[in-house]
């Protein structure tokens, strides 16, 4: 049951990535996000190398999303922060001992619903990476208290 329940929850996921990003999947075509901008000088990686290597500043693995091309990758780290949320949803109703088919359609339904798609215009990626963090922590808390059975 596990297993069919992964397959379906990877099914649904690509399609729904195949539907929301063909039309802009590609290095010349990308969602206007006005919070996000995905348009950068050509060193900007090396411009924030600098205060990386000086200790000015702190590693995050959001400065290697610029190691490639901005404009061409900015669709990729969408879709990857939302396969988080997602399979953060997931995890979170396991713990609560659900089905893994019905926890997998609950991590769906919790990463695609309409909300979250709306943001993508905006450029609000940081809510990705956060709601995909919150409900990791909340499987996290539910299993360190006790309540979070098998997975």
């Amino acid at each position: 049951m596990q297993n069919r329940a992964l397959v379906f929850f990877g099914v649904v996921f690509f399609a729904a990535m195949v539907v929301v990003f063909a039309k802009v999947f590609s290095p010349w075509m990308v969602i206007p996000s006005p919070d996000d901008a995905p348009f950068y000088a050509r060193n900007h990686f090396v411009a924030m190398l600098e205060p990386l290597l000086s200790g000015k500043t702190a590693f995050t693995p959001f400065i290697l999303g610029n190691l490639f091309a901005p404009v061409a990758l900015h669709e990729v780290r969408y879709m990857a922060a939302t396969l988080l949320f997602a399979l953060s949803g997931v995890y979170y109703f396991r713990t609560l001992k659900v089905d893994a088919l019905a926890a997998c359609g609950g991590g769906l339904f919790l990463a695609l619903s309409g909300y979250t798609f709306t943001l993508f215009s905006a450029g609000h990626m940081g809510y990705f990476w956060l709601m995909g963090g919150f409900f990791w922590t909340f499987g996290l808390l539910n299993r360190c208290l006790g309540g979070g059975g098998r997975l």
